[in-house]
């Protein structure tokens, strides 16, 4: 036996995981503990807040957000009644509306052409510093012919109970330099271009006798009318333009009901309590690191022996048997038994099959009629080994000497052994004391032939 000075501990990271599952009580004792003390430091916060006539920060935030969910539900409801409304009156308009109706590659068109004709009498007749054409006034009398019609005869003249979007098949054009005034009707039938047509003249007449004539004394003229099938080149883009309108309306008002159902199904109420249980929450998971914590600190600077290997790499010493040191939790119940499965597995090996282990090695090492169990535990901790042994090995005579730093005879006895074999336990024996032991057997010349792990 002889202590190897280069020898350096190494961290097992597995060993390390279940040293901190095993004490998961009191982890869980103490992250309880942390959670219901951060709880109670935000209840008694508040209250002392309270008790001054304030608020906390957090409830003048949730009012702000309760404002602002209540503005944002209003701002939802407002675009879903504008959006209702539009699309309402888009789809009319492109149901009832004959323009956009039309075929915009064969539709029918009637055209009528008119000449203002205003003699020398109007231009004498005109005050001292007029400078422009009379013809001009004269024109802008007739640029909405059909805005005094009467309803039942746009109906009659045009085919439709709708005279909102009439409107749309009359064109009114002017040109002030040739004095002509140009009308146009669009329809889907050539009897429809012309009673509208009819409508029409009969207005323009009434106007050349009414209000334009009050304007300038004038005369006017029909120069040429036209019925002909022909294309409207704006019409595509239009139609184009309303279907898109009308998709996109549609999307926009389905995404604010959708906004709106979200908002509606929050409970702003709820909310309230965050602050609670996020603190609770916080000293929950604080109080887990904290202990967490402290048992890698304690797992790192312990000097207890955490694994049999330490005993050959740091004392060349065989190992004769390693008891598992989790069978009592295996064999146990509940959550201690579920982490000793998990660490263990299928490894756990019988007491029997490990003694009849010890007892092959401890034969192989010679006829040694008297063997020294040896440790720096107390020597209740050695009896069932002792026992068992006795048992196994008739031929020899099993001794035990425990608590060997304070035990004066135990030297004596170790050195009179035929052969002496450590007993030290995992967890539970100090390093340090094994140290020490180990250098007062290699002084006494010792016969040291192995080693148990209980």
């Amino acid at each position: 036996m002889q202590i190897n000075k280069d020898y350096e501990s190494t961290i097992n990271l597995r060993d390390l995981l279940f040293h901190i599952l095993y004490r998961w009580r009191s982890i869980l004792i103490v992250a309880i503990i942390c959670s219901l003390a951060l709880f109670a430091y935000q209840y008694f916060t508040i209250k002392a807040t309270h008790d001054e006539g304030k608020q906390t920060k957090e409830e003048r935030q949730l009012q702000l957000d309760i404002q602002n969910y209540q503005d944002e539900l209003e701002s939802n409801r407002g675009k879903i009644r504008f959006y209702t409304q539009l699309l309402q009156k888009q789809n009319n308009y492109r149901d009832k509306s004959i323009y956009i109706q039309l075929n915009p590659q064969s539709m029918w068109i009637a055209t009528n052409n008119y000449l203002v004709i205003t003699d020398q009498s109007v231009i004498d007749a005109l005050p001292q510093g007029y400078t422009h054409d009379p013809a001009d006034d004269i024109l802008a009398a007739y640029t909405a012919p059909l805005s005094g019609a009467d309803d039942d005869k746009l109906k009659a003249a045009f085919g439709t109970e709708e005279t909102e979007y009439i409107s749309e098949l009359v064109d009114t054009l002017t040109d002030a330099i040739q004095n002509t005034i140009t009308v146009t009707v669009k329809g889907p039938t050539k009897e429809s271009v012309q009673n509208g047509m009819a409508l029409l003249n009969s207005q323009i007449e009434s106007l050349a006798k009414g209000k334009a004539q009050e304007i300038k004394p004038h005369k006017l003229s029909l120069v040429s009318e036209s019925v002909f099938l022909g294309a409207d080149l704006d019409l595509p883009k239009k139609q184009e333009d309303l279907a898109k309108s009308i998709d996109e309306g549609q999307k926009y008002l389905k995404e604010a009901r959708q906004k709106l159902d979200e908002l509606e199904n929050r409970t702003m109420a709820k909310e309230a309590g965050k602050g609670f249980k996020k603190m609770a929450a916080t000293g929950f998971i604080l109080g887990v690191l904290l202990m967490v914590g402290f048992y890698i600190l304690s797992y790192l600077f312990n000097n207890r022996l955490k694994h049999g290997s330490i005993l050959t790499d740091h004392y060349n010493l065989s190992i004769f048997g390693e008891f598992n040191k989790n069978k009592s939790l295996h064999n146990g119940k509940g959550l201690d038994k579920l982490i000793a499965k998990w660490e263990v597995g299928e490894k756990i090996v019988d007491d029997d099959i490990i003694y009849s282990k010890i007892t092959s090695l401890i034969e192989e090492q010679g006829e040694s009629k008297e063997l020294l169990l040896l440790s720096t535990l107390l020597e209740e901790k050695l009896l069932s080994v002792q026992n068992e042994l006795s048992v196994r090995l008739p031929r020899k005579t099993i001794l035990i000497k425990g608590a060997f730093l304070l035990n004066r005879d135990a030297v004596a006895e170790a050195t009179k052994a035929d052969a002496v074999v450590l007993v030290e336990e995992k967890n539970t024996s100090c390093l340090k004391d094994i140290d020490s032991m180990a250098e007062t057997l290699i002084i006494g010349k010792v016969n040291v032939i192995g080693a148990i792990i209980l």
